[in-house]
């Protein structure tokens, strides 16, 4: 049995359609993995505040004895700045967790100069962070 061109490109038509039908609505979205959860327990914003002061005032005794330069001073300085920014953004009313996800983008990570590698990631940071001010 022969078909006809007509026949044949209305089925390769009616075939596209329904291919391009299927990926239209089986179109799946695709989310970000988000630096740190916002639905963990938080601190208090006075708590935190609390915690990150000590620790600042800690660091700020390390970082005096360290060599600039040295990834040892690097990690100091980084975790430092990070705390810094919080601590500030809490000032100003922030809540805890847009606190600490919004001032992550905001670090520029020192290396040392002798050491490609970072002495400290993003990771590290986000990390040390949500160990001290979640409950």
């Amino acid at each position: 049995m022969k078909f006809t061109t007509t026949k044949q490109g209305f089925r390769s038509l009616m075939a596209a359609l329904f291919l391009f039908g299927a990926l239209l609505f089986g179109d799946v979205q695709a989310n970000a993995q988000s630096t740190t959860a916002d639905n963990l327990n938080w601190k208090t914003a006075f708590e935190a505040m609390q915690i990150l002061d000590g620790q600042i005032n800690q660091l700020d005794g390390e970082i005096a004895a360290l060599i600039p330069g040295t990834p040892a001073y690097e990690n100091v300085f980084n975790h430092l700045t990070y705390y810094k920014l919080i601590y500030n953004s809490l000032e100003d009313g922030v809540a805890v967790p847009e606190a600490v996800n919004t001032n992550i983008g905001v670090v520029d990570i020192n290396t040392a100069d002798s050491d490609p590698q970072s002495p400290v990631t993003f990771d590290q940071l986000l990390g040390d962070v949500v160990a001290l001010l979640t409950n």
